[in-house]
């Protein structure tokens, strides 16, 4: 079967009803890596966010020129403390559902969530469905179990099952 961005494959909502993930995010499966990291000064993380070292420090991606090193695991707020007061849990390799964003470029389905392709990195530390369905994205951060879309008009955030491994080659996640 081909997979396109307008087909009913790709725009037809399909959730995932298997596995042991809860809570969306849930984890850490079986043979996940989760490491944890000191959270630089000043600053505010999100579950679901991508994250990268700083000097040490965790810090939000926010550009695609990032080296995200993970997905960070839960909401950890560092404004008011110095480098390294708290910490926080990242996802380096595994399995998690992910709030995706879905770019849309044109007046169609122009991209998509579709399985076993690779999702990249936006800006503002958002994980993103290739363009297109078939181009690879900038910077590659996983790849997607789960098969979403979306209407032509703004972006979207669907909820999507994304394997990570920050550990490999960034191109063979």
């Amino acid at each position: 079967m081909t997979y396109t961005t307008t087909g009913t494959a790709a725009t037809t909502l399909r959730n995932f009803n298997g596995g042991n993930i809860v809570n969306n995010g849930g984890g850490p499966l079986p043979g996940d890596i989760v490491l944890t990291f000191p959270i630089a000064a000043t600053t505010s993380l999100t579950r679901g966010m991508i994250v990268k070292l700083t000097g040490g420090y965790l810090v939000a991606c926010t550009a695609t020129s990032d080296n995200a090193i993970g997905y960070c695991d839960q909401t950890v707020d560092n404004l008011t403390g110095a480098a390294g007061d708290l910490y926080a849990s990242v996802c380096v390799r595994g399995t998690r559902l992910v709030d995706g964003v879905i770019l849309h470029l044109a007046a169609t389905y122009d991209a998509a969530f579709v399985a076993f392709t690779k999702v990249g990195l936006a800006t503002g530390g958002q994980v993103v469905a290739s363009y297109g369905g078939s181009t690879a994205p900038t910077v590659c951060v996983g790849k997607c179990f789960s098969t979403q879309a979306a209407s032509a008009g703004a972006n979207i955030t669907r909820t999507v099952l994304v394997a990570f491994d920050f550990i490999g080659v960034p191109d063979e996640a």
